[in-house]
């Protein structure tokens, strides 16, 4: 898998927001409201490739000062097996650790939890409500 950088309103953001529309927010019944696509703009993008050039997943990265701990504010993946979620998360992990970064912290809806917690993340905090769904923050020292 490769994690590269992508633009807001690109056409590949395009590409990336319906693979997040297909399998994360239709799926969850979330919501997404225009004014937080708007704020999207300050983010920074990732795009996550297999190597025959297919976008398979998406990041969405806070632009936060604190280059120890990297947050996604989401991680969403098409519907593929187990072993190759664990490969792009394996792959997302790399990319902030050859960033420098020590932590990753990700918003995760409540029942994608086990996934996370088997790969070692622990959770942080208490539920929040993000995209009209709860979801907790999950983290990993990288």
């Amino acid at each position: 898998m490769h994690v590269i950088q992508i633009d807001f309103a690109s056409p590949v953001y395009d590409e990336g927001f319906k693979l997040r529309q297909n399998n994360f927010f239709e799926p969850y019944q979330a919501t997404i409201e225009l004014e937080e696509i708007a704020a999207e703009a300050d983010y920074i993008h990732w795009g996550i490739y297999t190597d025959q050039a297919k976008l398979v997943g998406v990041a969405v990265q806070f632009s936060n000062q604190d280059r120890k701990t990297a947050t996604l504010r989401q991680l969403v993946c098409q519907t593929m097996a187990e072993e190759q979620k664990v490969e792009l998360l394996n792959a997302v992990e790399a990319v902030f650790r050859d960033f420098g970064y020590k932590k990753l912290t990700i918003h995760t809806p409540q029942e994608a939890i086990t996934s996370y917690t088997t790969q070692e993340y622990i959770e942080k905090g208490a539920p929040l409500e993000l995209y009209g769904i709860s979801q907790q923050l999950v983290q990993k020292k990288l």
